[in-house]
């Protein structure tokens, strides 16, 4: 007989295969998963075997009453029976586990079952992960606007939504309304020489101790404050010069220059400060 209505064994949905059989892993499962009781070894006794042969016999089975998956995806692999081998393999489990499958199907063949349905998996929505990721970053120690930046990037990443711009938000002030300033903007206020000022102001507060870099996977330099640094600088989502979207860049704020300069004054020699020098490591 093969039944339309999923059937569920102490709590645990057994499932079954297109030819109405069903899993004896699910049951072995429901059962308490006593190693010693895989229908795998059941399979091996000579009764079984002898079951099985008598119900491949018999009229009115069109399916044959047992089968064993062992290729496809991993969800439809498994030992299927029917329903004389799911009782059968039930009882050399245990008489008490034997009562609860007969009940299970007698209450399924009188349709006293709702059928069973596969429970969705509720994913965390944008406004909990924000929530959460807010607290994380007020938690290290990010002011509240570094803190929704890095919030609305892993909402980004987690739901593939980030409210931030939506909320027409794709570039943060500090909480002070402080004035923050580029590589570039910084250079040209401390008049560094050379043709390139953003190269020459990251390199500089690289010198100074200020900021450090790795490189990503396309090579190129990812600047990030060291801990003299952080104080200075802030967390901002920037536009991209040549697409959409936004990109997380530290700023630093105009107080930087006051240990900048001091840098200077009290350096002998200034270096090179458009070159690429690498960190020492």
């Amino acid at each position: 007989m093969t039944n339309n209505t999923s059937l569920t064994i102490l709590s645990t949905a057994i499932r079954q295969d297109a030819q109405g059989r069903y899993c004896l892993n699910d049951c072995h499962r429901a059962a308490g998963g006593d190693n010693a009781k895989r229908p795998s070894l059941w399979a091996e006794n000579a009764q079984t075997k002898a079951l099985i042969v008598e119900l491949e016999g018999s009229a009115g089975n069109p399916a044959h009453p047992f089968n064993v998956v062992t290729a496809g995806p991993n969800e439809g692999r498994g030992t299927y029976g029917s329903e004389e081998v799911l009782l059968a393999y039930a009882q050399w489990i245990s008489p008490a586990f034997h009562v609860q499958c007969l009940r299970a199907l007698l209450s399924l063949m009188k349709g006293e079952i709702p059928s069973a349905r596969t429970k969705r998996i509720r994913k965390p929505g944008v406004t909990a992960i924000f929530k959460s990721r807010f607290a994380i970053g007020r938690l290290i120690g990010l002011d509240e606007n570094q803190a929704a930046i890095a919030a609305g990037r892993a909402c980004e990443k987690k739901c593939g939504e980030n409210p931030l711009p939506d909320m027409g938000l794709t570039y943060l002030e500090a909480p002070t309304q402080q004035r923050t300033m580029t590589a570039t903007q910084i250079a040209e206020a401390l008049n560094l020489p050379g043709k390139q000022p953003g190269m020459a102001g990251n390199n500089l507060m690289a010198a100074a101790g200020l900021q450090t870099f790795h490189r990503d996977k396309r090579n190129k330099k990812v600047w990030t404050p060291t801990e003299a640094g952080m104080p200075f600088a802030r967390l901002c989502d920037v536009g991209k010069g040549h697409s959409d979207g936004s990109v997380p860049t530290y700023q630093w704020l105009p107080s930087v220059l006051e240990p900048l300069r001091l840098h200077l004054a009290t350096t002998v020699e200034a270096p090179p400060f458009t070159k690429n020098p690498e960190p020492v490591s």
